[in-house]
């Protein structure tokens, strides 16, 4: 035998020549040769010397340079494969895909190829003319363009001429054709019983495939890839058939192809129809039968149209259900994948199979005109294989552990024995013992070795050979043959990257139909309606789509891998686009919802149904004629609703649940979807949906809150808002932790300036500090918050009461965090600073003679801010103490769950860190306003002088409640409700660090007035009452006589203003009266 490297030789020439193959489709479809259609067909050497003289020849000749070396050798590997099939002729080589499968697919593999490469060079148009130009720009290589110009002008008319080259090659051909007929029926009804094989016994999982002999290499073949290489050699072969022939075998072969496909592809999206191909070669060819070879023909070519859809359909949908079930399977039990590799290679290769009849046909039937109806089948069918590549390389390791225990299992003495009882040749001896060496080393335990494929596929291809005395020990030992096969298979497992042997899992073919495959990816949603967790196969199957891409066409590496770019991000941005979608519109039926059951709501709906029993069977006059009015028009609507129903298809209405349950189902799918894969990539570029998914969560939680948080929103409304959302959505996802999603976008938001948190903060203290500091706001401490006084001394309600409520000071707190807390005390440290400012101002530039009140309104002012820090201060601690529970708690299980002997890792202490500032936060920004505002003292004679001032001037008050000024007075006092009570704040923190004797100064200043107590005076009891309660001297005893005071009261009249209460009604109030007993019992 000339050369024994047969199958090597295929894999190399078919890789060659498919990547020559690309090169030339690049150079007709960029139009690299369009100086060519210039010229004529019959030019000259003047025609091509003038279209020269119009071109830099150095540049023309630099340009065509890479065309040439393409088309010099596309003539070498044509010349070379000729040649090697000639070699396999006079070898006495027996192909048939029945028994050599690999080998005989391999050969006309590498005829179709030939035939391809002739097609494509022939389809550039006055392509012959290309080597006199070339010579003309290059003398040297004139003999050499020469040459060139004879193999184009040969394969002008690539078919008739390489059926001449193959002629002397029909003897081995023409069988392996014509044997394709019972292969290709056999991997018709393969699905059938791939979907039987399901209601088999456990028995057949556990069973290898290799043992059991129901599946062999064969089953593993693409049925579409299978068709067009045998089509295109019957073609170039000139096969004859009979048209009344059942039994003969180019008729079955023939009807086979021709009854379920159309078209077959060329080369990438260069389509070929079946039944026009056919038609046009038997119109040109003689033939006695032509006629009827014609109505043969067109009765295929209607019947296939007519059936083709629904039988692939159908085929399809039994694949869905068979690559799912055994998934489920699969994924249960990897160790089952070893066992069943070869039934996994073939439903695979059906479903690749599938997917190519779908790819071709969608666009063959769009060239023509005719509308192709996708289903959600396709998308099942490229989500499996790409679930199917994620299990395989997931159990790479199980896999090829089992290749390796497989060939060990292989009693090598029994295969040395059946061979070596066949007459071989003397030169074949040493092929077979090489191979069988190689595999009793790994029997021994020993590595395979790098070669191992190489030996064995040296042996089949003796093994293909005809004897002297027989046919070849293919076709006389079968079982032999294809156990040789099988431990080829295991050997390129071992050796080989798994979508070499896996060839089902490829879909880079599907880069020709993208847009094919773009309007599939658009009609899920709103035709085909698939399970929305299979959409990743489509930005997965982008990864697949550059392996299109060959070494000998790097042109056309950039514009691919862009284009895949763009297609993956394209189908992720979708993806998670409708998952946005869904989620807000579900997001917001549930805060709707949420609003509805309000209890203000529901009041509201109860007083209008007793309003309306109440007002049932009286009619006020003119609602009698709004009641016809009315009737006449809900009519009119009702027949006009009946009328569209009868003229139109009633469309299907959800309720709310049922829409909110679509809705989260399509939530759920499609963040399923995202979660499946890590990463995607294509070329040098990487995906990864999860964090895509995140981070565009992250980015609708972030809208959202911009959103929510737009004044004057409550502070309340906003947090109950964001956080419905976020228990919506943590409702809907469950792969993702919204938690963590919201503490990013909320670190994010305080760390932006100006963020949207400080502009809300900001308004917030100027709304509500604007309004406090009115005169007629006060606080109330039976509400806890600030309120507005009517003229009749009412509660009157306004946004002040909800603004500084418990409920939006927490929620205030919970939506601005530590950052927003801070700005607020810094706010109103700095506004209570500017106040005791003024109060000290005020004070220091009176006269006791002539002592001035300007101190009180500022005085007060400060007291209302003091009392909004507090009650921001109450709420901050609320919150930090409701949080710390829960991660103190957190913290200990942490470190009880660390082991006592190792010290804890620094990452627990990082996060004990934060847990323990988070406890203490609010504390220590507490202390550190106690600490800021000891600065605003002056010294203590200062501060003592200045309130023994204060003194007089509060004698001169005229009610505790409220202060009473002169109309004339534009910004005076008007109605300060518990204003003394502020008053005392402003004054206790002034006073706050006095020493004891400092205190005794101001009791002595005291006491003066309680000599000749006047009504006016009044209005100072209840102040140094309020001022040494806060100061706590009560502790230690009354320090003036309470109960003289008490006595001094009985009998006093005193005429009231107009506008203001009785005094005696003021001080006899509960609160008073209530001390001042108190204290009688406690002197009694």
């Amino acid at each position: 035998m000339d050369g024994l490297d047969i199958f090597s030789s295929l894999h190399i020439l078919h890789t060659n020549l498919l990547g020559l193959q690309v090169r030339m489709n690049y150079i007709e479809d960029n139009g690299k040769l369009s100086l060519l259609n210039k010229l004529s067909k019959k030019c000259g050497e003047k025609e091509i010397t003038e279209m020269l003289k119009a071109h830099n020849p150095a540049r023309l000749k630099t340009e065509l340079f890479q065309e040439i070396e393409t088309l010099l050798e596309s003539k070498d590997l044509v010349s070379v494969g000729l040649d090697l099939l000639r070699r396999m002729e006079r070898s006495g080589m027996e192909l048939d895909l029945s028994f050599s499968p690999t080998l005989s697919f391999l050969t006309l593999n590498l005829v179709t190829d030939l035939m391809v490469l002739l097609s494509l060079i022939r389809n550039v148009k006055n392509i012959k003319l290309l080597p006199k130009i070339y010579s003309s720009l290059d003398p040297v290589r004139e003999d050499e363009m020469k040459v060139l110009e004879n193999f184009l002008e040969k394969y002008s008319r690539s078919v008739p001429a390489l059926t001449t080259e193959l002629s002397p090659c029909r003897r081995m051909l023409v069988p392996c054709v014509l044997s394709a007929g019972k292969v290709l029926s056999k991997l018709e009804n393969r699905a059938k019983l791939l979907v039987e094989n399901l209601l088999q016994s456990s028995f057949i999982l556990i069973n290898p495939d290799e043992l059991d002999g129901n599946t062999t290499i064969s089953d593993t073949f693409n049925e579409q890839t299978l068709s067009r290489v045998v089509f295109f050699s019957f073609i170039l072969l000139d096969l004859p058939w009979k048209v009344s022939g059942i039994d003969d075998s180019g008729f079955q072969v023939l009807e086979k192809i021709l009854s379920e496909n159309l078209a077959t592809t060329l080369f990438r999206n260069s389509f070929s129809s079946l039944h026009g191909t056919l038609l046009e070669l038997t119109r040109n060819k003689p033939d006695r039968e032509k006629n009827k070879k014609i109505s043969v023909l067109q009765g295929w070519e209607e019947k296939t149209n007519s059936s083709m859809r629904k039988e692939h359909k159908e085929k399809r949908m039994k694949l869905v259900i068979v690559l799912e079930e055994y998934l489920y399977i699969l994924e249960d039990a990897p160790v089952l994948i070893g066992p069943k590799f070869l039934m996994i290679m073939t439903f695979l290769s059906q479903a690749n199979s599938e997917l190519r009849w779908w790819a071709l046909h969608s666009s063959f039937l769009r060239l023509r005109g005719e509308i192709f109806e996708n289903d959600a089948d396709i998308v099942s069918l490229i989500y499996y294989i790409f679930r199917y590549k994620i299990l395989l390389k997931r159990n790479r390791d199980d896999l090829l552990q089992y290749s390796l225990k497989s060939l060990r299992s292989i009693d090598v003495s029994e295969l040395r024995e059946q061979l070596g009882n066949i007459d071989f040749k003397e030169e074949f001896q040493d092929v077979i013992l090489e191979a069988l060496d190689s595999l009793e080393t790994i029997k021994d335990g020993g590595n395979i070795p790098d070669n191992f494929v190489l030996l064995f596929s040296r042996l089949l291809t003796v093994l293909t050979v005809k004897l002297e005395q027989s046919s070849c020990v293919s076709r006389k030992s079968p079982q032999l043959y294809a156990l040789l096969e099988i431990i080829c298979l295991h050997g390129r497992i071992l050796l080989e990257e798994l979508e070499s042997s896996f060839q089902g899992l490829d879909l880079s073919f599907l880069y020709s139909v993208r847009e094919s495959v773009e309007e599939l990816f658009l009609q899920c949603k709103s035709v085909i309606h698939p399970n929305l967790t299979q959409l990743i196969a489509f930005p997965a199957l982008c990864q697949d789509l550059p392996k299109i891409l060959s070494t000998k066409c790097s042109e056309e590496y950039e514009v691919v891998v862009t284009e895949c770019n763009s297609l993956a991000t394209q189908f992720l941005q979708a993806i998670v686009g409708n998952l946005i979608k869904d989620l807000d519109k579900y997001v917001r039926a549930e805060l709707q919802a949420q609003d509805e059951l309000q209890p203000w709501r529901a009041a509201t709906k109860v007083h209008q149904k007793i309003s309306g029993k109440r007002r049932k069977g009286k009619k006020v006059e003119g609602e009698e004629e709004e009641e016809d009015v009315e009737k006449e028009i809900i009519r009119k609507i009702s027949a006009a609703e009946k009328q569209d129903k009868s003229s139109n298809k009633k469309e299907k209405t959800f309720s709310r649940s049922e829409t909110q349950g679509i809705l989260r189902q399509n939530i759920v799918e499609l963040e399923e979807c995202c979660l499946q894969v890590e990463c995607i990539h294509v070329g040098q570029h990487m995906y990864s949906p999860p964090a895509f998914l995140a981070n565009r969560i992250k980015l609708y939680i972030n809208n959202f809150i911009v959103e929510s948080i737009q004044y004057p929103v409550l502070p309340s409304q906003a947090f109950n808002k964001i956080s419905g959302m976020l228990r919506s959505v943590g409702n809907c996802t469950v792969g993702l932790e919204i938690c963590s999603l919201y503490r990013d976008v909320m670190m994010d938001l305080q760390d932006t300036k100006p963020t949207t948190l400080d502009l809300y903060v900001t308004k917030y203290l100027e709304e509500v500090t604007k309004t406090i500091l009115a005169p007629n706001c006060h606080f109330n401490s039976l509400l806890n918050c600030f309120c507005i006084l009517n003229n009749k001394m009412e509660i009157q309600y306004t946004r002040i009461q909800e603004l500084t409520s418990s409920s939006d000071l927490t929620g205030l707190v919970e939506l601005t965090g530590l950052n927003g807390i801070k700005s607020i005390y810094s706010f109103l440290q700095s506004r209570i600073s500017d106040g005791l400012e003024k109060v000290f101002s005020h004070i220091e530039s009176g006269e006791d003679t002539d002592p001035k009140p300007d101190f009180i309104e500022p005085a007060i002012q400060v007291g209302k801010m003091i009392k909004l820090l507090e009650l921001v201060e109450e709420n901050c601690l609320d919150v930090s103490r409701s949080r710390c529970k829960f991660m103190v708690e957190l913290w200990e299980y942490i470190l009880n769950s660390c082991p006592s002997h190792l010290p804890v890792p620094i990452e627990l202490l990082q996060i004990g860190a934060v847990l323990g500032c988070t406890q203490t936060n609010m504390i220590l920004v507490r202390e550190k306003w106690n600490d800021s505002r000891s600065d605003l003292k002056k010294d203590r004679s200062n501060l003592v002088s200045a309130f023994t001032r204060v003194i007089p001037i509060l004698s001169r008050l005229q009610t505790s409640r409220f202060f009473l000024v002169s109309p004339s007075q534009k910004d005076g006092l008007i109605t300060h409700q518990n204003s003394l009570e502020f008053l005392v704040t402003a004054l206790s923190l002034v006073v706050s660090r006095l020493e004891p004797e400092d205190t005794a100064r101001i009791q002595n200043v005291v006491f003066a007035p309680m000599e000749h107590l006047q009504p006016s005076a009044l209005s100072l009891i209840i102040l140094i009452h309020s001022f040494f309660t806060q100061q706590g001297v009560f502790e230690n005893g009354v320090p003036y006589n309470l109960t003289r005071v008490s006595n001094s009261l009985t009998g006093l009249n005193v005429n009231p203003a107009p506008d203001i209460p009785n005094i005696n009604q003021e001080i006899r109030s509960k609160r008073i009266s209530k001390f001042l007993k108190d204290y009688h019992k406690i002197i009694d």
